[in-house]
């Protein structure tokens, strides 16, 4: 059936009924098969999304002095029973991941996760309170956050070789 808008006696609206009027523009058949195209290839991909999203957790965890929060959804029971201390160590963090924050040179990068989908972004760390800053792609988000990370493990690790170099040899290359 193509999808169409309904004429309600008020004028339009979105809801399918007998008085379809077709889209205005593009043919209503190609849009219908290409949201249903789209939408399995979404689902397909996000069959695996929180195992995807503890193994990039894990992998930013190995990082020296990265700045990271991981926030996880919780449960029906923990959401009906609230923040009890008894609850929170039986299996903190259970629940899928719901978002990663990860601070590192001037940028604060987030990711979010809700069902099936994910949402990216960075904002400067010195940004006002409300500032969203600028959403990203996952792919530009990864590259952005890889090179800021390798960035100050450049710079760590230039500090590190100086420090050594003073402290065993009296002098900095």
């Amino acid at each position: 059936m193509p999808v169409g808008l309904y004429r309600s006696p008020l004028g339009m609206s979105g809801i399918e009924g007998p008085e379809e009027v077709t889209a205005a523009h593009g043919d209503a058949s190609s849009c219908a098969l290409g949201l249903d195209e789209s939408s399995a290839m979404v689902r397909a991909e996000a069959d695996h999304l929180d195992e995807r999203l503890r193994a990039l957790v894990q992998r930013l965890s190995f990082v020296p002095d990265l700045q990271m929060s991981v926030s996880h959804r919780h449960g029906r029971l923990r959401r009906f029973l609230g923040d009890l201390p008894y609850i929170n160590d039986l299996n903190r963090p259970g629940g899928a991941i719901r978002k990663i924050v990860v601070a590192v040179g001037g940028n604060s990068y987030w990711l979010e996760a809700r069902a099936g989908s994910i949402t990216c972004g960075r904002h400067p760390i010195s940004a006002q309170p409300g500032d969203t800053g600028e959403r990203l792609t996952f792919s530009n988000w990864a590259r952005a956050l890889c090179s800021e990370i390798v960035g100050d493990n450049v710079a760590n690790h230039d500090s590190l070789v100086a420090l050594r170099q003073l402290v065993e040899h009296d002098r900095v290359a």
